[in-house]
């Protein structure tokens, strides 16, 4: 048995927990209210090394799912020995913390025992996002969540120029784990932050751990250390109730007719889908996803639970130009988002995330101090296509003294840009205005008003050519031509809505395309749309 003061190298998962005041509220109530918990050994840590309780279960017998193949295969002469473990928690009460915490250290499997609703869920992701610096980042997990381009846990490694703030391509894209090294005076720390667990690995003594869970959960209440703010955008939620609760949730929202989007989870080529489990899924879908799919739950009377067990029965099916098909569950290809209980989620590729309410009131912010235009915009009548509006508003503009001329859909064409083409804009006007016109019903139309209005202003900006074409169509050379200030033109993004707002992953998305723009020194401008 190693001495307490002689050093050795450990390993230690540790969370940390709220809600609690006393060591069994950690522990599971199921475990807590079962036979079983009379046989868990329960003991005091020693006072030399903190405050504290440990809880050991009982052995636990586990038959190798192999036990059985090496028996067949062997005439039972290769007999595997059934293995044994053990499940055990090691709680420590913080006296320097200033909330009193209680810190918890699993060995083995005793991940199992907590109660995971008493788990701290930014915890490990904070505490390495503060505490590990630029140049001793070595790996960052993130995830980026929008409705144009869905990518899946793409991991950077070597992260050493500009740190993590560098690696994060916008603010859809956050962190699930952050790895690097750290110094708590001499001693190098190496560091997992996932979440909700701080994986920590270093030499020391075992007198040493109660003073390294203060500096873990300092580093966490700190206020004034850097680096914190887009590690907290969104924490994956844990707890199997609560996720099983906001599915449920989720189910009644689209059964009320609530904005959500389907889209295949990866990166991926230009493919067409199918989806099974709806009228005629073996046909491709033509349109949005999420509205076909909306159709079809629409022509039958589901329960909340019945639409829950469909999104994990029915599949997304991708079927590349090669004719090469692959297959999701549909849960796996769901975007939305949901208010429960005062906090806000967001599903995204079967999983769940609680949105920060600071990262949620920026983004809110940014996207309510867009300026709405000015222009006469028509209501569109029921059944009105988008070209038909077009031709309407047009109309509606120049004879009420705003001149106007309708682009749509001419196409600019640039080889060294994009093989289709590029659409400047769906009308303009002799005052700058670049209007972007699509309805707001469905994910897919938003993206594509989105970035139809980001690429035309790229080009704008920087294609002499593109503003030759559009003077053409327009006005003409003396209305748009190379010295025309980009200050000057406003991208004027139209959304046909009844309701005039938007659900969270699309303003992400919409957030995020607003900023790119004004970078270029355009004007943004909103106009809601009166309609379906």
């Amino acid at each position: 048995m190693p001495s307490s003061s002689k050093k050795l190298k450990y390993t230690f998962t540790i969370r940390i927990h709220k809600d609690v005041t006393k060591y069994t509220d950690i522990i599971k109530p199921d475990i807590l209210s079962s036979p079983e918990w009379a046989q868990y050994t329960k003991t005091n840590i020693d006072s030399k090394y903190g405050t504290g309780k440990i809880f050991l279960s009982p052995a636990q017998p586990n038959t190798p799912e192999w036990k059985g193949l090496l028996a067949t295969l062997s005439k039972n002469v290769a007999q595997a020995s059934d293995n044994v473990y053990s499940k055990a928690l090691i709680i420590f009460r913080l006296k320097n913390s200033h909330t009193h915490r209680f810190a918890s250290i699993s060995i083995g499997y005793g991940d199992s025992i907590i109660d995971r609703k008493t788990v701290v869920n930014d915890f490990g992701k904070v505490v390495a996002a503060k505490t590990i610096k630029d140049d001793k980042m070595r790996a960052v997990d993130t995830t980026e969540i929008t409705d144009v381009i869905l990518q899946s846990s793409r991991q950077i490694v070597g992260a050493k120029i500009n740190g993590t703030r560098s690696i994060l391509g916008s603010r859809s894209e956050f962190p699930r784990s952050i790895r690097g090294t750290i110094k708590n005076g001499s001693t190098e720390i190496e560091l997992v932050g996932n979440n909700d667990s701080l994986k920590v690995t270093r030499l020391m003594s075992l007198d040493e751990i109660a003073g390294d869970l203060d500096f873990y959960v300092e580093a966490y209440e700190n206020k004034n250390l850097p680096q914190a703010e887009w590690s907290t955008r969104f924490s994956e939620v844990k707890d199997t109730t609560l996720k099983n609760t906001l599915f449920l949730e989720f189910a009644n929202s689209v059964l009320a007719g609530n904005d959500f989007a389907i889209a295949w989870p990866y990166l991926t080529e230009d493919a067409d889908y199918k989806i099974t489990g709806i009228q005629k899924n073996d046909e491709i879908i033509q349109g949005d996803l999420a509205t076909a799919y909306k159709d079809a739950i629409g022509k039958k009377a589901y329960t909340s639970k019945q639409l829950v067990d469909k999104f994990h029965r029915d599949s997304l099916i991708n079927v590349n130009v090669n004719q090469v098909l692959m297959s999701v569950k549909i849960v796996k290809s769901l975007i939305g988002d949901l208010v429960f209980q005062n906090e806000r989620y967001l599903l995204f590729n079967g999983t769940w995330f609680l949105v920060s309410s600071n990262f949620f009131k920026d983004i809110k912010d940014e996207f309510d101090n867009v300026v709405i235009s000015c222009l006469p915009f028509i209501p569109t009548k029921n059944g009105e296509s988008e070209e038909n509006y077009n031709g309407m508003l047009n109309i509606s503009l120049n004879r009420n003294n705003f001149p106007c001329r309708e682009i749509h859909p001419d196409l600019f064409r640039d080889p060294t840009f994009a093989r289709s083409g590029v659409e400047p804009a769906d009308l303009v006007t002799e005052n700058l205005e670049f209007i972007y016109i699509k309805k707001g019903t469905s994910s897919a139309n938003l993206s594509h008003l989105f970035l139809q209005g980001q690429v035309a202003a790229s080009l704008i900006s920087a294609n002499i050519d593109m503003r030759k074409f559009v003077a053409k169509k327009g006005f003409g050379s003396h209305w748009l031509n190379d010295t025309t200030r980009k200050n000057d033109i406003k991208i004027v993004f139209g959304i046909i809505k009844k309701n005039h707002d938007l659900p969270f992953f699309s303003m992400i998305s919409f957030v995020e395309v607003i900023r790119n723009i004004k970078n270029m020194d355009f004007q943004v401008q909103l106009a809601w749309i009166d309609g379906q």
